[in-house]
C-alpha cells in the first residue's frame, strides 16, 4: 500500500499543490464498490451534457446521471426540483456521489449535506450571492441549450447566507478540486479557506482541465466515506 501512495503521490505532485493524504488515503482503495452512481451537475447558465470531458472520465470510474435545473432560479425552488430527481431516481440513495461544477459544485454540497452522501466539488461557486452579481440583469444565452435568460435580483436575493463553509454540517465533508488559473473565481483563497480534503492543480481553467488526474483522490476519497473515515 505504501509503495502504491508514494507512486500515486510522486505522480500527482508535478500537477498538484496539495494532497490530505492522512483522510483519504489511509485504509482505502481506488477500486470502487458496485452500485455506485455519480449524480453531476452543471454550472450556471449551462445544462448537463453527456459528450463533455469531465463526464467522460467520470465514466472510468462509475456510471453518470446528469441532473438539470435552472440555474437562473431560485435556491428554493431549484432545491425543491433537484431533491425531487434525486427522490425518484432508480437507485438507493446510499448508492449516490453528488458531483458538480461551479454552481452546480455548490448544489452537489448542498444534496450531500440534506442526503448525507458525500460529494465532489469542482470550481465551486462557494458564496453564489456574491460570485453570480456579474450577471444580474444581464441577458445570456445558455452554452448548451441556446435558451437566453437573465439573473435576477430576487434570484441572487435568494442565496443570502447561504454558502459553502467550514460552518455547515455534512456527514462527510465535500472533496473540494481547483484550478489555481480558475479565470472567474479566487482558487487559491477558495482553496485555502476550506478546511475539507482537497486538491488543488497548477494551471487550468473554470472549466476545470485535470479531471482525469483527479480520478484516483475521487476514488480514494469516496471509499474514505464509505468506511466512514472521512467524516
Amino acid at each position: 500500500v505504501r509503495s502504491f501512495l508514494s507512486e500515486l503521490l510522486s505522480r500527482m505532485s508535478q500537477k498538484a499543490l496539495e494532497v490530505s493524504i492522512p483522510s483519504w488515503y489511509h485504509g482505502s482503495s481506488n477500486a470502487l464498490r458496485p452500485g455506485l452512481t455519480f449524480v453531476y451537475l452543471h454550472g450556471f447558465n449551462s445544462a448537463f451534457s453527456t459528450g463533455g470531458e469531465k463526464i467522460a472520465h467520470l465514466t472510468k470510474l462509475a456510471p453518470v446521471i446528469g441532473l438539470n435545473y435552472d440555474s437562473f432560479g431560485n435556491y428554493g425552488d431549484i432545491m425543491d426540483r433537484l431533491e425531487f430527481q434525486v427522490e425518484n431516481l432508480p437507485h438507493h440513495i446510499d448508492d449516490l456521489v453528488f458531483v458538480g461544477t461551479s454552481l452546480g459544485a455548490f448544489y452537489a454540497a448542498e444534496l450531500g449535506r440534506v442526503f448525507n452522501r458525500p460529494s465532489i466539488i469542482i470550481n465551486p461557486c462557494v458564496t453564489p450571492y456574491t460570485m453570480l452579481g456579474f450577471a444580474l440583469h444581464m441577458p445570456m444565452k445558455n452554452f448548451v441549450t441556446g435558451v437566453e435568460e437573465s439573473f435576477t435580483m430576487q434570484a441572487k436575493a435568494s442565496y443570502l447566507r447561504r454558502e459553502i463553509s467550514n460552518k455547515n454540517r455534512y456527514c462527510h465533508k465535500p472533496l473540494l478540486l481547483v484550478d489555481l488559473d480558475d479565470e472567474l473565481l479566487p482558487a487559491t483563497k477558495i482553496f485555502n479557506t476550506l478546511d475539507f480534503p482537497k486538491v488543488a492543480f497548477t494551471g487550468g481553467c473554470h472549466r476545470f482541465s485535470h479531471m482525469e488526474e483527479a480520478l484516483d483522490p475521487i476514488a480514494h476519497y469516496i471509499n474514505a466515506c464509505d468506511f466512514d473515515e472521512l467524516t
